[in-house]
C-alpha cells in the first residue's frame, strides 16, 4: 500500500478539493484557487504526521510552477499558475486545474518526503543511543524550521516501506547518490544554443525526472491526481507531461 500522502484515501481528498475548484473557478481568485487545493493537501500532511509548510502564493521565477522549500519549510505555487485560460472553455479549465493539482500534490509530497527524511536521522541517532535535539536533525538536512526536528523525534519507530523509501530518498539528496543528483541538475539547467544541445539535455533529464528517487515518487503523485481528476471530469483532456516544477539549481534550497 503507498504510504503517507500517496495513500488513495488522501489523494482523493486532494482530486475533491481539484473539483470543488473548477466548480467554483469564476468565484475564486487566482489565489483563492490555488489555496483551495492546497489547503487541503497541507491538511492531508497533517493527518500524515507531518508539520504543516507555510503556503506562499507568489511569483516564481522562470518557468517554474511550484517549489519546496525545506529550509523555510514552504510551499511555494506560482500565482500564474492559476491565472484563466484564453477562450474559458470547459476543456481548458479542466486541463489548469489539472496542472494545478498536480503541482500541488508533487510540492506537498516533496515536504513529506523531507519531513520523512529527518525522522530518519531521529531514528538512527536513535539506534545509537545518543541523545538529541530538534538541532541535531535539522541542521544537517539545512532545514531552518526547528519544529520538524522535534515532530521527527517525537514520531516513534519508522519501519517497513516508510522506512526504505526515507533510506532512498536520503540517498539521493544527501547520501551516496547525491553526485548523480547534481549531475542531472546542472545538465539540465546549464544553458543551451543549439537543437543538439537541447537534446542532450532532455535525455539527461529524462534520467533525472525518472531515476532519482525522490522525484520519481513526487512525480508519481502529481500524475495520480491528474488521472483521477481527467478521467471523472474531462475524460477527452490528455495529462499534462510537467517538468515546470523542478528543482533550481541552488544547492539544495529549492526542491
Amino acid at each position: 500500500m503507498p504510504t503517507g500522502l500517496r495513500n488513495r484515501v488522501h489523494v482523493d481528498f486532494i482530486v475533491d478539493a481539484m473539483e470543488n475548484t473548477e466548480a467554483n473557478w469564476d468565484y475564486l481568485t487566482q489565489g483563492g484557487r490555488i489555496r483551495n487545493i492546497a489547503n487541503v493537501a497541507i491538511a492531508r500532511l497533517r493527518m500524515a504526521g507531518v508539520p504543516p509548510p507555510t503556503l506562499n502564493i507568489t511569483n516564481i521565477a522562470g518557468n517554474t510552477t511550484g517549489q519546496f522549500d525545506f529550509q523555510r519549510w514552504e510551499l511555494k505555487i506560482d500565482r500564474a499558475l492559476a491565472a484563466s485560460p484564453p477562450g474559458r472553455r470547459a476543456a481548458d479549465i479542466g486541463g489548469k486545474v489539472a496542472e494545478l493539482g498536480d503541482t500541488i500534490a508533487h510540492e506537498s509530497r516533496h515536504c513529506e518526503q523531507w519531513f520523512r527524511m529527518a525522522w530518519l536521522v531521529a531514528r538512527r541517532r536513535a539506534q545509537k543511543g545518543l541523545r538529541t535535539s530538534a538541532r541535531d536533525i535539522c541542521e544537517p538536512l539545512f532545514i531552518r524550521n526547528h519544529m520538524v526536528g522535534t515532530a521527527a523525534i517525537g514520531s516513534g519507530p519508522l519501519l517497513g516501506l516508510a522506512l526504505q523509501e526515507a533510506e532512498a530518498w536520503y540517498d539521493s539528496v544527501y547520501g551516496r547518490n547525491k553526485a548523480f543528483r547534481k549531475v542531472n541538475l546542472a545538465a539540465k539547467l546549464r544553458p543551451t544554443g543549439n537543437a543538439i544541445g537541447t537534446a542532450w539535455q532532455d535525455s539527461n533529464y529524462a534520467r533525472y525526472q525518472r531515476g532519482l528517487a525522490e522525484e520519481d515518487d513526487a512525480f508519481g503523485i502529481g500524475t495520480e491526481v491528474q488521472r483521477l481528476y481527467l478521467a471523472a471530469n474531462h475524460p477527452t483532456v490528455p495529462a499534462a507531461r510537467l517538468v515546470r516544477h523542478a528543482p533550481i539549481a541552488q544547492g539544495v534550497a529549492n526542491y
